[in-house]
């Protein structure tokens, strides 16, 4: 048994060694040269580094300290950063396309105008930080979190967003064309003039969200929540609303010409609390509803 505990130990300290190992020699370069593509940095700690325009193209980070770091105009394409810890640095302007960041930590990062296209982020930390303008065009996000992240402006073009956690989050006019947001939580999140074209948006929770004038077109909404949910001229143009939840939305001025399964949507009706409202509403036939005015 004693035999055991010791072989044990040992185990476990070699893996915590293996884990946090990096070559010294290019932590050395890169804080002497600013430079260190493709170079083995996994587990150093970087912490509050300044490493602005650095290039760090394919090097492997995987499990590095880089909370507080400036990495403002780095090049990080093709970079391993595999549960990394981001929280808070500066990564504005930085180039993060191909990247792996699957379970990277990024709260309170600010990633204003950087190029995440093609970047892996699942099941990453990202709550509170800020991506406005961001390019993450094919980026993967599945069951990342985004609680009240910053996203306005943002180009999210057939990103996979399912299982995400976007509560509250601000998509203030950013682009979700083509996106998966199968079982997407965006409670309370704004998606004020936000294109959402195409987008599959199946079992998501837009509780209380607000879609003012955003565009829906052709959308998958089935088994959509959008109770409350603020859809004031929204453009929901032949979307499938297959038994979507519209209980208490505000639908004035939306457009729903052409939109499929509306029949099946639940609705309370007009007069009762929490009703639907359809005010200069255009329906699915081409008629105007003007119920709820």
């Amino acid at each position: 048994m004693k035999r055991f505990i010791i072989l044990l130990t040992l185990s476990a300290t070699l893996v915590a060694s293996v884990a946090s190992a990096y070559d010294a020699d290019s932590v050395a370069k890169l804080k002497q040269t600013n430079a260190c593509s493709m170079c083995d940095l996994t587990g150093a700690n970087l912490r509050s580094t300044d490493l602005s325009s650095a290039d760090l193209s394919g090097a492997d980070l995987t499990r590095a300290t880089l909370d507080g770091a400036n990495l403002s105009d780095a090049n990080l394409s093709g970079a391993n950063l595999v549960w990394a810890v981001l929280g808070g640095a500066n990564l504005d302007g930085a180039n993060l396309d191909g990247a792996n960041l699957d379970h990277a930590n990024l709260g309170s990062a600010n990633l204003t105008d950087a190029s995440l296209t093609n970047a892996i982020l699942t099941g990453a930390n990202l709550t509170r930080s800020t991506l406005e303008r961001a390019d993450l065009t094919n980026a993967d996000l599945k069951g990342a979190n985004l609680e009240v992240a910053i996203l306005p402006y943002a180009n999210l073009t057939n990103a996979k967003l399912n299982l995400t956690y976007m509560k509250a989050a601000d998509l203030t006019n950013a682009n979700l064309d083509h996106a998966n947001l199968d079982t997407a939580n965006l409670e309370g999140a704004n998606l004020t003039d936000a294109i959402l074209s195409n987008a599959n948006m199946k079992h998501a929770d837009l509780t209380q969200a607000n879609l003012t004038h955003a565009n829906l077109n052709n959308a998958k909404l089935v088994y959509v929540k959008f109770v409350q949910a603020n859809l004031e001229g929204a453009n929901l143009t032949t979307a499938d609303l297959k038994y979507s939840n519209l209980n208490g939305a505000n639908m004035t001025n939306a457009n729903l010409q052409g939109a499929t399964n509306l029949d099946s949507a639940q609705m309370v009706q007009a007069n009762l609390i929490g009703a639907t409202i359809w005010c200069n509403t255009t329906m699915p036939d081409g008629s105007v509803d003007n119920i709820g005015c």
